[in-house]
């Protein structure tokens, strides 16, 4: 499991000492084992989180413990993927899936459950193939779609769609072709569409260091260097608030060209 070097020692203590809390004190309420998992999942024990928010979720499955418990278990998946543990990520993408399944059925008038669905689906999606993948394409679209339908606010659908909507327009011509002679085709999607969500997500809340590196991405794709090189460089001053977002952090710090100063995205 990924660390916090930048608290180093100290992190891991407070880490161990919530595990302690969590193994010994069966009697803690919904409440205090929830804030026992934002503790957690705020020091990147994942697993730890999952555990804690499950406990939580047994006593009350409110939607904050509900969509707590997919994401930690997402968490969980990228890490297993980032580690090259791929079956073991398909297995707990699944299991993550199901936890949002879960919160789609509790609370189907949330945008935050169609978001973590539209999430989890998004990831799965590299594990299929051929009718699989289209099926779950078109799931996707039709789940973000319903979050920003609930909430046209919720910056975290926007940025779903703005990742689904580049992978649709990077897909090539052939693969199109064949997906459309033998799937029905695929969703619409385009490198525009993508920019305009991804900026939106970012209107929403700048502070969402993913989105600043997926519509860098973007950029990129679209022959934006300078445009996708500001964001890049906005990731310094975000501190990552998951596992996940420390390995973006690296990422965008190595595809980070000299060429632009600014801290500000443009």
């Amino acid at each position: 499991m990924i660390q916090n070097r930048t608290h180093g020692n100290c992190a891991l203590t407070v880490t161990l000492l919530l595990v302690c809390l969590l193994i010994n004190a069966p009697a803690l309420g919904q409440r205090s084992f929830e804030e026992v998992g934002d503790s957690l999942y705020a020091h990147f024990e994942n697993v730890g989180a999952l555990e804690a928010y499950s406990k939580a979720r047994t006593a009350t499955p409110t939607l904050s413990v509900l969509f707590k418990t997919a994401v930690a278990a997402n968490e969980i998946a990228q890490d297993l993927e980032a580690e090259g543990r791929r079956d073991e990520a398909e297995e707990m993408y699944r299991v993550a899936i199901d936890h949002a399944e879960k919160l789609r059925d509790a609370y189907p008038e949330q945008a935050a459950s169609w978001f973590i669905l539209a999430a989890t689906n998004g990831k799965m999606a590299q594990f299929s193939g051929g009718r699989d993948k289209v099926k779950i394409g078109r799931a996707v679209e039709e789940y973000y779609t319903r979050a920003i339908t609930l909430d046209s606010t919720y910056a975290l659908a926007y940025m779903v769609a703005g990742i689904f909507n580049r992978e649709v327009a990077q897909l090539s011509w052939i693969q199109k072709l064949a997906a459309r002679a033998l799937f029905g085709g695929v969703p619409d999607g385009s490198l525009e569409q993508s920019q305009a969500y991804l900026e939106k997500a970012l209107k929403l809340d700048n502070t969402l260091l993913i989105a600043h590196f997926e519509l860098a991405q973007t950029y990129i794709a679209l022959g934006k260097p300078d445009k996708a090189d500001s964001h890049l460089r906005f990731l310094r001053v975000l501190s990552p608030r998951s596992s996940e977002e420390v390995r973006v952090k690296a990422r965008a710090a190595a595809l980070l060209s000299p060429a632009n100063s600014s801290d500000q995205p443009q």
